[in-house]
């Protein structure tokens, strides 16, 4: 296969699976392609890296990849979010009150995890955000894993988040399902949150 160019490279992860998409300038899809695995790329939290780095590579060298900086999405049961609701703060000020409060969001260690978050709204008495978790050890294994496959990633998302932000109609309200052979996980999805 002649090398394709892509402006902008998606890489979704599941249990069993890799897919990549690559966009173009004008944001279509320029390819898809999937690759299946026996086994599966993850124990809990552990990540076959070997395994996974080797089912990556095989996904590149068969969609003929050059642009290597890739958006990776992983399966919605590996992250956690949560509503909070701080008073109302500079947006400069957010990540240090999240850190002081993390263990009243989390019921995690705060040295286990990544932590992001969102703004939601914020009026004269509030600001609410949406807090989302991952384990250290499982982003660890998917980013040593990209790397051993030469993909640059330039973002880690949960799945569910990921399908938010593609709904066009932010103003609806979802339920998403993931439904493999380990188990399944649902995520409501309220205005686009």
């Amino acid at each position: 296969m002649a090398n394709i160019k892509s402006n902008h490279l998606g890489i979704s992860i599941s249990s069993n699976s890799v897919c990549a998409v690559g966009l173009d300038g004008s944001q279509n899809s320029s390819f898809t392609n999937s690759l299946n695995s026996e086994a599966p790329f993850f124990k809990n939290e552990d990540v076959d890296v070997e395994k996974l780095s080797q089912s990556l590579k095989q996904l590149i060298e068969k969609s003929g990849v050059v642009y290597k900086k890739a958006a990776i999405c992983f399966p919605e049961r590996f992250a956690y979010s949560r509503e909070h609701v701080l008073p109302k703060l500079k947006m400069a000020e957010i990540d240090e009150a999240i850190k002081w409060q993390i263990s009243t969001i989390f019921p995690l260690q705060a040295e286990d995890i990544y932590v992001d978050w969102k703004l939601l709204s914020q009026n004269d008495a509030e600001t609410k955000i949406v807090v989302a978790a991952v384990s250290r050890k499982f982003l660890d294994g998917l980013q040593t894993a990209c790397v051993g496959a030469g993909i640059i990633p330039m973002s880690f998302e949960p799945s569910a988040c990921t399908l938010a932000r593609a709904q066009k109609d932010q103003t609806e309200t979802h339920i998403v399902l993931e439904v493999d052979s380990f188990g399944s996980s649902a995520s409501l999805i309220e205005s686009g949150v």
